[in-house]
């Protein structure tokens, strides 16, 4: 088979294969058995054990301390790469005239990618294709080639070290920038100091809670599993972005599960106890935290298909709720706020052409200025492939699961993801056959020389 059809088939497949996944969650939403409450404590779940217990087995089995130094051009992408999309995010938030929460969902987007299933899917993937003598590393015999499992493996542990250090951002900082709604907020508390609360005074000064209607900005614009009669619980939003505002960002789950890993794996008497196989607590300890860990990335895209669905139901007009007629007369009686809730249009819009379109171009560009650079990593096209399909990637699912938790920029985070994961089969296509066309042109002259 033509290796650029494979390139096509196999970028399909790996999409195809999260649409599938989360398209369980879909079917078990629709049927009401993924319920909203269901949800929320499945996220839960998924930050507190789930993506810690995955994050530590993958920098145990992959990070050595003998090999850690021969990386060192993978961080300095990470930070060059988180450069470029922080600075594509802070000139359009001017231009779009955002807010500083549409700013910080825009730098939260564009900024932090897949880093898993993608990513690896398609190394695996075309290792086994026919592009697989594009990336042999120039200069080696036919009996020094690599096999298929070999270039696999070196691709995958690149993405897996890229993976580590970005969770350590995406959770510490990454969090940060989705804890809070400041919009949200504001518009709530514009409508809590307009209501007129009755019958204050005739029960003794114990005021009623208000309840917002369905209609306002508030609640039009965040997902009901966060909401307690149309509102996010503000308590339960204090409290679980508490930690971070006191300057603890290092102190959730997955960063310290993250940190963890990384000092056993630079500990080798500590990782001779865990891996490899055969280890005293590799079939105990190490296996249990890595079966753990492999439920992670499958429950998240379950969930995300169960979000999707319940977040395109409608919500209910004031004539069908429960309180029609208090909120028909509220309406009647507030002026109108203000502090509307902004719309997320334009930021959804520009994050899905930045994510699948502009960062992966100021990438390659900033790739093949630097490549001369990188030492031998620089010399190896299944590098040069990895580092490129990681700046290409769309935005990480998982971000919807600390938007879940933070009861915060579900509705926007939906709407990205579903625009990013609709388009990303079609421009992830266009990429990779563009990367390896790349690749090919990069080492070509190598191999005419070798082969000479």
């Amino acid at each position: 088979m033509n290796a650029f059809a494979t390139i096509a088939i196999t970028a399909v497949q790996s999409i195809s294969q999260v649409v599938c996944t989360g398209l369980f969650g879909h079917i078990l939403a629709k049927r009401n058995i993924l319920t909203p409450p269901l949800q929320r404590g499945l996220s839960q779940l998924t930050i507190c054990l789930f993506t810690p217990c995955l994050l530590f087995s993958n920098t145990v089995r992959s990070i050595r301390q003998d090999t850690v130094m021969d990386l060192w051009p993978i961080p300095c992408y990470l930070l060059l790469f988180t450069f470029l999309s922080m600075s594509l995010a802070s000139i359009s938030a001017r231009f779009l005239h955002l807010t500083p929460s549409q700013s910080n969902f825009m730098r939260a987007t564009l900024t932090f990618s897949n880093t898993n299933t993608l990513p690896i899917a398609l190394v695996e993937s075309l290792s086994y294709s026919s592009a697989l003598p594009w990336l042999q590393s120039p200069g080696k015999s036919e009996d020094e080639l690599e096999d298929s499992e070999d270039i696999a493996a070196r691709g995958v542990s690149f993405i897996v070290f890229y993976s580590i250090l970005g969770n350590l951002i995406r959770w510490s900082y990454g969090t940060t920038l989705l804890s809070k709604d400041e919009d949200a907020q504001i518009s709530g508390s514009y409508s809590d100091r307009h209501t007129p609360q009755r019958g204050a005074e005739e029960e003794g000064g114990a005021q009623r809670p208000h309840t917002p209607s369905p209609s306002s900005p508030v609640s039009a614009n965040h997902h009901p599993i966060l909401m307690t009669r149309g509102r996010p619980a503000p308590r339960r939003q204090e409290e679980m972005a508490g930690g971070r505002e006191r300057g603890e960002p290092f102190s959730n789950p997955p960063t310290v599960g993250a940190l963890l890993g990384m000092f056993v794996a630079l500990t080798p008497a500590i990782r001779d106890l865990l891996i490899p196989q055969g280890a005293p607590l590799y079939t105990t300890l190490f296996k249990a935290v890595d079966g753990c860990g492999k439920a992670s990335v499958p429950l998240i895209v379950v969930c995300l298909g169960a979000q999707l669905t319940t977040l395109s139901r409608s919500p209910p007009s004031p004539s069908q709720g429960h309180h029609g007629e208090e909120d028909s007369e509220r309406l009647a009686l507030n002026p109108p706020s203000p502090y509307a809730y902004p719309s997320y249009a334009s930021t959804v819009t520009f994050a899905s052409v930045g994510r699948l379109i502009l960062l992966p171009c100021l990438c390659l560009l900033s790739v093949m200025l630097t490549l001369p650079l990188a030492g031998a990593l620089g010399k190896d096209p299944v590098f040069l492939l990895t580092i490129l399909l990681l700046g290409s990637a769309p935005t990480a699912i998982n971000l919807m699961t600390v938007c879940q938790a933070n009861g915060c920029f579900e509705r926007p985070m939906g709407r990205v993801l579903l625009t990013q994961y609709t388009l990303g089969s079609i421009t992830l296509v266009g990429w990779c056959m563009a990367f390896l066309v790349v690749v090919r042109g990069v080492y070509a002259g190598e191999r005419t020389l070798a082969s000479s």
